[in-house]
């Protein structure tokens, strides 16, 4: 069994002035997956960039992908990959598009935005491993 989450979520993180779009998204295979992520990537055509990370199946048959989208090396990606494993989830992309707001973040910082909005919307969309935001998205185990 799979832990995944009952439907697509969205959440929305803003830290000085840039505004940070998370999307949590069940997905059966990488090429959904990269479906997924095309079609982020012409929706939001005036962000400053997309940073994702998907993990598909469990355990160490997983296949973990990240991207950092021009971020500095490991602070976008990774930390959203991090959110993924750490609850457990399987089956699922995190993606999360920046609007810049006209300050550098700086690796720190950015890794906080991609880090907390990656696990808002992991969130509003329920798993069963922590309370769903809106209550009522059970999770599903995804096969």
């Amino acid at each position: 069994m799979i832990l995944t989450l009952s439907r697509r979520a969205e959440a929305v993180l803003k830290v000085r002035g840039s505004r940070f779009l998370g999307f949590a998204i069940p997905v059966e295979s990488e090429e959904e997956a990269r479906r997924m992520i095309a079609g982020l990537g012409d929706e939001h055509s005036g962000a400053t960039h997309c940073c994702y990370a998907y993990r598909i199946g469990r355990g160490d048959q997983a296949v973990e992908r990240t991207h950092d989208a021009g971020e500095p090396a490991g602070s976008g990606g990774a930390p959203i990959l991090s959110v993924i494993k750490g609850r457990r989830l399987g089956n699922l992309l995190v993606a999360v598009v920046r609007y810049f707001g006209g300050t550098k973040l700086g690796a720190r910082p950015g890794l906080s935005g991609h880090g907390k909005s990656g696990g808002a919307g992991r969130d509003a969309g329920g798993d069963g491993a922590a309370p769903p935001a809106d209550g009522d998205a059970p999770a599903s185990d995804g096969g």
